[in-house]
């Protein structure tokens, strides 16, 4: 009986080793889950972080990430303290993801309406590459690499050379965020990959759209209007080139009527009939005259006109500049 009982406690604490072995393997593999889960459960979200989760179109498993990252919404000064590569790079740093949380530049012109959704969307997907598994991660390079971006691409390839220079060896990484939040169609395989953080991906792309297109137009209208300014200074320096030798040619041709006819060697029809041609040729270079003036007029308008759109677009972009910071105080 004593030998029943010592062998039954000796397969109770073979079991208690192997289930404190397969607890230990677990818990191992499901460090990052449990880290997440108990920062989530130490994090509230504030009303304007949930509101960004919602017009974002976040899933159940992004919001997850949102939270797990304790993503908080900064000001400038702070913002550049936390995401410090903000200050080096010539793009604008509108979020980052450091040491497991996410940071959201603090952005309030009403003119760049979804850039926190859009950013915030784009930091929890470099949350979620960065809890892949490396199978799971090749796949998902491979089908991006694949992904035809249409009218994004010269965009995203200005976009990747520049994580090139400020971010070297986290191209993947980046292009998985930006394909994910700014592509509108992508392939069957990647929209269903992507589904698993957006409910409606469409929503989030839109957003992308709106306050991309504002950069956008500005930049149209400023092209437009340099190549007009171009057009209108080369007429104006054809024309006036055209009027000055015109100018040339009557003052010259009106100075030898007047010697011709101070000397009394034209006859009356003679004299009148040359003067006629000279008022008429002195006529029509005034009316040249006008018609440059009418063109720099054009010039300078449109160059007031280009002077304000840069004016607007410099605003936007101290708007949406992490690194722009006020000028030090003198004590």
């Amino acid at each position: 009986m004593w030998e029943v009982s010592r062998r039954a406690s000796s397969v109770l604490r073979t079991l208690s080793s192997v289930a404190l072995i397969i607890l230990a393997v677990w818990v191992f593999v499901n460090r990052q889950y449990l880290i997440d889960q108990w920062a989530v459960i130490n994090y509230t979200p504030s009303s304007e972080i949930e509101a960004i989760a919602d017009r974002a179109s976040l899933t159940g498993d992004s919001r997850f990430l949102l939270e797990a990252s304790r993503t908080e919404i900064m000001d400038r000064n702070n913002f550049n303290q936390v995401c410090r590569s903000a200050t080096t790079e010539k793009s604008a740093v509108l979020g980052c993801y450091v040491n497991w949380r996410i940071y959201l530049f603090n952005i309030d012109n009403p003119r760049l309406d979804g850039v926190k959704e859009v950013t915030a969307a784009h930091e929890v997907l470099h949350a979620a590459y960065d809890r892949m598994s490396d199978a799971e991660r090749d796949r998902v390079d491979t089908l991006i690499a694949q992904q035809d971006l249409g009218n994004s691409k010269e965009r995203i390839d200005g976009l990747m050379k520049e994580y090139a220079r400020t971010e070297p060896g986290q191209g993947k990484n980046e292009l998985h965020s930006i394909v994910g939040t700014e592509v509108a169609t992508l392939s069957p395989e990647l929209e269903e990959y992507y589904s698993r953080y957006f409910d409606d991906r469409s929503k989030l792309v839109q957003l992308s759209s709106k306050y991309i297109s504002v950069f956008n137009e500005l930049k149209e209208r400023q092209d437009t209007i340099v190549q007009e300014l171009d057009q209108l200074a080369e007429q104006i320096n054809a024309k006036s080139d055209e009027y000055s030798r015109s100018q040339d040619a009557l003052n010259s041709d009106i100075q030898s009527f007047n010697s011709r006819a101070s000397s009394g060697s034209m006859t009356r029809a003679e004299y009148d009939s040359q003067r006629a041609v000279l008022a008429s040729r002195r006529a029509s270079l005034a009316s040249e005259y006008e018609q440059i003036k009418l063109l720099i007029d054009q010039h300078n308008a449109k160059r007031n006109e280009l002077i304000a759109i840069n004016a607007d677009a410099d605003t936007l972009n101290r708007s949406i500049n992490s690194s722009l910071t006020a000028p030090q105080e003198i004590e």
